[in-house]
């Protein structure tokens, strides 16, 4: 993770000095079921979504595995992982929680209309 946040600040910077006299922003999209909470990491990011699912969804969703997963991962480790990870987060003041059990193109819809109206408001604000 030490690493993963070096090279997302190198990223950055490097666009901060590339497009700080420019009205323009770029996007980096960092995913990933644990990336919030490693607190160097998320520091980073301005906005911050969490995906929810039901464990019904959880299970249809999952892919499969080479080697498959060995039985009861599912019910023993990844399903309560998550839940304590959400808990963990709920903490926070500064994440957005989605409904993942939407419509997936509804939801795509609802971040990317809330990152650009969070872009124009940086850009107006430069």
């Amino acid at each position: 993770m030490k690493r993963f946040t070096e090279d997302v600040e190198k990223w950055i910077n490097k666009q901060r000095s590339i497009l700080e006299s420019q009205k323009q922003k770029k996007i980096l999209i960092v995913e990933g079921f644990r990336m919030l909470a490693y607190k160097p990491l998320a520091q980073l990011f301005d906005k911050k979504y969490f995906i929810t699912i039901s464990e019904a969804v959880c299970k249809e969703r999952r892919r499969v595995y080479v080697p498959p997963d060995v039985p009861g991962y599912m019910d023993k480790v990844v399903w309560p992982e998550y839940l304590n990870h959400l808990r963990e987060l709920k903490q926070e003041t500064n994440i957005e929680y989605i409904d993942g059990t939407e419509d997936q193109d509804a939801v795509k819809e609802k971040i990317l209309q809330n990152i650009f109206q969070f872009l124009d408001t940086k850009i107006s604000n430069i």
